[in-house]
């Protein structure tokens, strides 16, 4: 996240996007875990990788019925 992100604003226009309404009273508490999720994203992506790791393969869920 670079410094020059508004996390609130972000909020406020996703929430908006997506036409779901954020009680104000709520939307400190939406803040506060949209940047503890970003330090966590950050951790992940600073995490140093030799160049011989790939990436996942595609998730393909299984079906329910391999669930039983």
């Amino acid at each position: 996240m670079t410094k020059d992100f508004n996390i609130e604003a972000y909020v406020d226009h996703t929430a908006a996007a997506i036409g779901l309404p954020i009680d104000s009273g709520h939307q400190p508490n939406v803040v506060g875990y949209m940047r503890m999720i970003a330090g966590m994203a950050a951790l992940v992506n600073e995490f140093p990788l030799p160049p011989s790791v790939e990436s996942a393969s595609t998730f393909t869920p299984c079906s329910i019925s391999t669930l039983e």
